[in-house]
């Protein structure tokens, strides 16, 4: 009995002309996981731990394989943990380094205090001291304060925080993830088109139909009495939430239902985006040699870098997120968690297909130009010009 039990820990696994699809799936899952090397037990030991997870991983890589995670205890396949690779090499870290801690909720920048989770600004980290993360704007300012001279190459804190090189490396490229949108005034309601005067966006004062989801006037219609069969709610910037409107305002819609003034302020449930438009937002990958890899380079809801394989999606205001991050806040809140630049849509009797939607998102696709009329791309007008002239009675061929 010893001897076949110890026969069958030594013999070699056969070799696999493919992969199974249990592999295939962990290797997609891994592409789409971000996962943090807490600590290195040698070439081929990790301590992993998942972005949104609690729970720590342990993986050994060998003859034979392991992991503590529930699919590999299940399947005994390569689990997602074990396809899972960093996009640089343990061994290719400077010397006295330390890894980047895990920010968790309600932890604050080191400098000026903010929430980082909650401000949602560009983050480095002590990579010769504590680990801890810092916004990249506020090192600058420690940075501007310190004096440095051309001659030191080190940007120190209690210990060294990192190269003065690569700080400014990161504070250039974290200059790009900020758009034209989020430097917009606070009362210009970004994606919104005015439904009568066809104004967008809408400046100031703006009116949403209760009923009618993708129906929106500015103040000036409003007073004209358009849309009179539904109720309205307003804002005034495109942060804020929307209030329902009392009919007892002279400069509401004449549409807005009877309510009490304290009903103007009950703030209006929020509609989430339909899947066929969120599917319509262009997704891509990242790949070798993408500027996405940069130092300073991060998703702006979890703070962490975009690595290689990644799916990434892109809104209409530039900004660009992780797929995994920011598709279920676009299916609560419909717009940009940086800028509140609105997703809208179309809600008619005859919709269009999510197929012929995303057309518009496609630089190879065709456009078809007798669909024009019934396409509405989120964030974005599209008007129908008819070219050619229908000749009038009489005239000539």
């Amino acid at each position: 009995m010893i001897d076949k039990h110890v026969d069958r820990m030594f013999r070699k696994t056969a070799w696999r002309t493919m992969v199974s699809d249990a592999v295939s799936f962990h290797q997609d899952q891994a592409l789409n996981t971000t996962i943090f090397l807490l600590k290195s037990f040698g070439p081929t030991a990790f301590l992993l731990r998942e972005d949104r997870g609690g729970r720590n991983f342990k993986v050994c890589l060998g003859d034979p394989n392991s992991c503590t995670c529930l699919e590999f205890t299940k399947e005994q396949e390569p689990c997602k943990h074990m396809c899972w690779t960093p996009s640089q090499p343990v061994m290719d870290q400077e010397a006295g380094s330390v890894c980047r801690k895990v920010i968790q909720a309600q932890d604050v920048c080191p400098i000026c205090q903010e929430e980082l989770l909650e401000k949602k600004q560009p983050v480095s980290y002590c990579r010769f001291g504590c680990g801890n993360n810092v916004h990249i704007s506020c090192m600058k300012v420690w940075v501007d304060h310190q004096r440095l001279s051309d001659r030191e190459e080190t940007v120190k804190c209690r210990e060294d925080f990192s190269s003065l090189k690569l700080l400014q490396e990161q504070v250039n490229n974290a200059a790009k993830l900020f758009t034209a949108a989020e430097r917009e005034r606070p009362d210009r309601h970004l994606g919104v088109l005015c439904q009568s005067c066809r104004v967008c966006p809408v400046t100031g004062k703006c009116f949403k139909c209760t009923v009618c989801s993708d129906f929106y006037l500015c103040e000036d219609c409003s007073k004209k009495g358009c849309h009179p069969h539904h109720p309205f709610a307003s804002r005034t910037k495109r942060r804020e939430k929307w209030h329902l409107v009392a009919e007892e305002h002279s400069d509401e819609p004449k549409g807005a239902t009877s309510q009490p003034e304290n009903d103007s302020i009950i703030p209006l449930a929020v509609v989430p985006l339909p899947e066929h438009v969120l599917g319509c937002l262009p997704i891509f990958r990242v790949r070798s040699g993408s500027w996405l890899l940069d130092e300073g380079q991060q998703c702006r809801i979890c703070l962490q870098d975009f690595s290689l394989g990644q799916r990434i999606r892109s809104l209409p205001c530039h900004h660009k997120f992780h797929t995994d991050c920011v598709d279920g806040i676009l299916r609560k809140s419909s717009s940009c968690p940086l800028d509140g630049y609105v997703l809208t849509w179309r809600t008619t009797e005859r919709r269009t297909s999510p197929k012929l939607a995303s057309c518009l998102f496609s630089d190879r696709a065709k456009r078809p130009e007798n669909n024009l009329k019934d396409l509405f791309v989120p964030g974005v007008g599209v008007w129908y010009r008819n070219t050619k002239v229908t000749p009038s009675n009489g005239s000539l061929n």
